[in-house]
């Protein structure tokens, strides 16, 4: 059985919680930001997969439109664009989003940042690929899935990512790389962890078919990101809506 990287002797363990409590020597605080390369090749393994095309291809998402919602500076529209999309990324964050356009600049990236909200998207905008990472809170998960449905396409993809709403979530997003790293500028707060089973009980309702769901976790020992079976932490998955059978 091969060892995995975040899979530490309990020596090594008891080191590094030594170094969280006294906030000493502690490199997690950049990786912990990394999140989003977990996600980047999630979104490009199962979009290749679901449109049926090589992923190690130049631009296996040749041609797909896609919407990434709330895209702040999570740099995976930038990647996605490399990749052969066509991205509208948008946020109502003004400041977020001219920071992202910037990086985009600099880096060569053709991907169309606009100061909009998923609200004011018109419905004839319609999209191959909608993202959602990171962005439903209790308080617009119904609109905004009803709002994803009218714009994504009827073969098209949705792409969810969060945190789960459980003891170790709190423990995991908020208590240690807050209060014990001092990462204050993080966003999430208690409210907006959220029941995975919520969401998709709601998709269901709304005839989406759920593909698959992969557990996301950190490790403050190894300053690490890896898959993992469970959800308890973060997940991302992806859905489509349900096939009409023909009679």
């Amino acid at each position: 059985m091969v060892k995995k990287s975040y899979d530490l002797t309990l020596k090594q363990k008891l080191n590094a919680v030594g170094r969280l409590l006294m906030n000493k020597h502690v490199p997690y605080k950049s990786r912990f930001l990394k999140y989003h390369l977990i996600r980047r090749k999630y979104i490009l393994s199962r979009a290749s997969e679901f449109f049926e095309k090589d992923k190690f291809e130049p631009a296996p998402l040749l041609n797909k439109r896609i919407l990434d919602v709330g895209c702040g500076l999570n740099q995976i529209s930038d990647e996605l664009a490399f990749r052969g999309g066509d991205i509208l990324a948008i946020d109502r964050d003004l400041e977020l989003l001219t920071s992202a356009k910037n990086n985009a600049l600099h880096n060569g990236s053709p991907v169309d940042y606009q100061n909009r909200t998923l609200e004011n998207l018109d419905e004839s905008e319609q999209f191959d690929v909608i993202l959602l990472l990171d962005f439903l809170k209790h308080k617009n998960v119904e609109a905004t899935l009803d709002k994803v449905s009218r714009l994504l396409k009827q073969d098209g993809l949705l792409i969810i990512s969060g945190s789960n709403k459980t003891i170790k979530s709190y423990i995991r997003n908020i208590f240690i790389p807050k209060l014990l790293l001092k990462m204050m500028h993080l966003n999430i707060t208690s409210k907006d962890l959220m029941k995975l089973k919520t969401i998709k009980n709601k998709l269901k309702q709304d005839g989406f078919e759920i593909h698959g769901v992969q557990g996301i976790d950190f490790s403050f020992f190894s300053g690490k990101w890896h898959k993992t079976k469970s959800t308890r932490v973060r997940y991302i998955m992806h859905c489509s809506r349900k096939k009409i059978e023909e009679n």
